[in-house]
């Protein structure tokens, strides 16, 4: 299995962040594990992570035979100014229904530090990115904008074929899309909160633990191999295809990211075998 194979295989193996509509208002959109996974995947080289799971998506879709893309990447533009993008406009060919899709892949670290409130500790590796703004951007405006005057005007110069609009109007009537999120995460937590009761995400996107520099002094860590995933690699699960070293061996690159400011991801290899991955935090 190739690179490129291994990231489509762990961007649809990421779990939906949450399992219910009551967040952001809309519902999941879920995508299958197992779904064709035999074939061969082709795309541009130098792509970040963000726009390479775009084009899995894409991927996902093609090759379906429930769902059929409409539009993808659509930017709505007020007096020449972008407002906002549709990430997909698709057909649910089972149901019979339009579906506006929005596409998030996130990484997030619970720091109960935060906050009383669940929502609101989680934060990207290097404190940047919160959770509770991005569901707040897609409830004020990501989901809204499907439904601005500017969006209704863009739509009608796609042609797109839709269902239940009426033969004698060619105009695309937005009324009659659903909204859903496609919003994948992968979950670090302490390592002492492993196994801590989480009441408002999915609890399946704990993908593992984080720790600070210091945390590796311990022995333990010293029987231990470790490899550390280039960004892109980072919706992949661990896998011994890679070169693995030993920790100091590993040492003067985690010291060079930490000096940064930037926390890197790690896979480690376990003395019984084991593969885990953790983030390595700067703060």
């Amino acid at each position: 299995m190739n690179d490129i194979l291994r990231q489509y295989q762990g961007f649809l193996a990421t779990p939906s962040l949450f399992d219910d509509d009551w967040v952001v208002g809309v519902p999941p959109f879920e995508t299958k594990a197992s779904f064709h996974l035999n074939k061969t995947i082709e795309i541009p080289e130098r792509l970040r992570l963000g726009q390479r799971v775009e084009y899995f998506f894409s991927e996902y879709i093609d090759r379906s035979e429930r769902y059929s893309l409409l539009a993808k990447n659509i930017q709505i533009k007020r007096k020449k100014a972008t407002i906002g993008e549709l990430d997909f406009l698709i057909k649910d060919l089972e149901r019979r229904v339009n579906l506006h899709i929005e596409l998030i892949c996130k990484f997030y670290l619970f720091d109960p530090t935060f906050s009383n409130e669940e929502l609101k500790c989680w934060i990207g590796p290097n404190r940047k990115d919160l959770l509770i703004e991005k569901v707040d951007k897609l409830k004020k405006k990501q989901l809204p904008l499907l439904y601005a005057p500017e969006t209704q005007q863009h739509l009608q110069g796609l042609d797109l074929v839709t269902f239940r609009e009426k033969k004698a109007s060619k105009a695309i009537q937005l009324e009659n899309f659903e909204q859903s999120i496609c919003f994948k995460a992968q979950l670090f937590v302490p390592k002492e909160d492993l196994h801590r009761s989480f009441e408002e995400i999915n609890k399946e996107c704990i993908a593992g633990f984080y720790l600070n520099q210091k945390h590796l002094n311990a022995p333990f860590y010293k029987k231990c191999r470790f490899y550390l995933p280039k960004k892109y690699d980072w919706v992949s699960a661990p896998s011994l295809a890679y070169p693995f070293q030993t920790l100091e061996e590993v040492l003067p690159k985690i010291d060079h990211y930490i000096q940064n400011r930037y926390a890197p991801l790690c896979w480690s290899q376990l003395p019984d075998g084991t593969l885990e991955r953790f983030f390595i935090v700067w703060w």
